[in-house]
């Protein structure tokens, strides 16, 4: 009976020691939209082929959630657009960043007629020029306040008429591309359709909007994984 037991405790400690072993080897990261699916299968593919196998759950989720759920301990990482510190919440010794890329938004067009090379709504520059319909991005995007503190620099901000708005790069994109309006786009999104003509510049190349892509970690995150995994990305942002 004694021996009977035994063998139920060591079942039962293997089978409650195994759900914390499955964490201890899973990565968790709040990650952007449109970055989701553009940067970080790359950015993890390196990651993977230099460590033992672990799972990887990816939250797709705008910055300010994105921003809480790292401070909150609910993710291992954020991964994001940036252009300059986001705000003290995360730009702070409590955590630390890398960059792991770089991108820049770009004003795109569909063009005046198939194939052309005129856009069909130009950056307007003069307070005399026609207004324009503006596609925005939703105000918790960091692609959106990337957007909004550079666009007084670069045109007349009155004259863009908010006709359509998202939390998704990839639907301004669409909307973009069948003709009903201006946008910024991330130029690794619209580069396809520069090139066969689908979409055309509506400003000129020394107006676009460069920016960083960078990844967030938690100084406190004391998991062994991230650890491995964080060194591995430094190495990847040296290169």
């Amino acid at each position: 009976a004694a021996i009977d037991v035994l063998d139920i405790l060591h079942e039962t400690r293997e089978a409650l020691q195994k759900p914390e072993q499955e964490r201890a080897r899973k990565i968790t990261i709040a990650s952007g939209k449109t970055l989701a699916h553009s940067v970080l299968p790359g950015l993890m593919a390196g990651v993977q082929r230099s460590l033992p196998a672990f799972q990887l759950k990816v939250i797709t989720t705008t910055l300010n959630y994105g921003v809480d759920m790292l401070g909150d301990g609910e993710v291992d990482f954020l991964l994001c657009h940036a252009h300059e510190p986001l705000y003290a919440k995360i730009d702070n010794p409590n955590y630390r960043c890398r960059r792991v890329g770089a991108d820049k938004l770009v004003a795109v067009s569909a063009p005046v007629a198939p194939g052309g090379r005129h856009p069909r709504f130009a950056v307007p520059k003069l307070a005399s020029d026609p207004p324009v319909p503006f596609l925005a991005y939703a105000d918790s995007m960091s692609l959106g306040r990337i957007l909004h503190d550079k666009l007084r620099g670069l045109c007349e901000v009155p004259l863009l008429q908010t006709t359509y708005e998202s939390d998704l790069a990839d639907a301004l994109h669409a909307m973009a591309r069948q003709g009903f309006g201006l946008a910024w786009l991330p130029h690794t999104l619209v580069e396809p359709d520069l090139r066969d003509g689908r979409l055309v510049r509506a400003d000129g190349a020394r107006n676009d909007i460069h920016m960083e892509i960078r990844l967030y970690q938690s100084v406190g995150n004391t998991k062994p994984l991230a650890r491995e995994v964080w060194s591995r990305i430094e190495a990847y942002a040296a290169k």
